[in-house]
């Protein structure tokens, strides 16, 4: 019935307000360099809260219908109820995405300036410097891999740079070459990209992680403003004047009204 074809509608509509939000933050968690970079603390919270928002949408619309008497299902209370999610909803975009604009543009002024020694590339660095040397070896150089090299040690941060390299095509992680011979070496492959992955990471954060951050805080913006219109055309119709007919009805006497051309006999 109307129930039902409601609770629909309004649940795609939610879905449609947190699925883009939801896929990007979840892109992010899933890659390890941004997760390095950014934590996986926001976009762990945003998925949670969002799951946590729209099952309990669900629950409050159909309480809604079942539990409040069918008089006070008014259109007022409709847009009460749609302004308080939007609300929700509105704030817990923009927090989350303010989290990560705030981490992104922290890591990439890390990772240009202070490479070497900020808390998110140090040991990156130190890794990095540490392939280097096993990579120019010259029992290593024929080598397709460092992995493949003797004494190369899997760990957390290899599998990062090993991610970069794959991933943004470059080649050394804040690393000056003495000459041209290990200028564009490449430590996973041997692709020898020209590109630094210190730039190319930089670069990443900057118009991809920190754009995901910056169109998740402005839809929440926008949908906080949204239930800001929505309670205040709310108060307008609560303070517009009654029309002269509903204040003063005509008595009907108990008996049938008949109406005929507009007129009440």
């Amino acid at each position: 019935g109307l129930e039902g074809f409601f609770i629909v509608a309004t649940s795609c509509m939610m879905i449609l307000f947190l699925l883009m939000p939801m896929w990007n933050f979840a892109v992010l968690w899933y890659n390890e360099i941004y997760v390095h970079f950014i934590g996986a603390l926001p976009m762990l919270v945003m998925l949670a809260l969002c799951t946590a928002i729209f099952c309990c949408y669900l629950l409050v619309i159909r309480a809604f219908f079942r539990r409040v008497p069918v008089k006070a299902q008014t259109a007022q209370a409709f847009a009460m109820l749609a302004g308080a999610f939007l609300t929700v909803v509105g704030l817990t975009l923009a927090l989350a995405g303010r989290m990560v604009v705030s981490q992104a543009l922290a890591a990439v002024d890390d990772v240009r300036y202070d490479c070497r020694f900020a808390q998110s590339t140090t040991n990156l660095y130190q890794t990095a410097e540490l392939l280097t040397a096993l990579r120019t070896a010259p029992e290593c150089l024929q080598e397709q891999s460092v992995e493949l090299c003797r004494g190369f040690s899997a760990t957390n941060d290899a599998n990062i740079l090993k991610a970069m390299e794959s991933q943004l095509r470059c080649s050394t992680f804040c690393y000056a070459p003495t000459n041209t011979s290990t200028a564009a070496l490449s430590l996973f492959s041997t692709a020898a990209y020209p590109s630094s992955c210190q730039m190319m990471l930089a670069r990443e954060l900057l118009f991809y992680v920190a754009d995901v951050g910056y169109q998740s805080y402005y839809e929440g913006c926008t949908l906080v403003a949204i239930a800001v219109i929505i309670g205040f055309l709310k108060v307008v119709g609560f303070c517009t004047p009654l029309p002269d007919r509903l204040k003063n009805p005509m008595p009907d006497y108990g008996s049938t009204r008949y109406v005929s051309q507009g007129y009440i006999t």
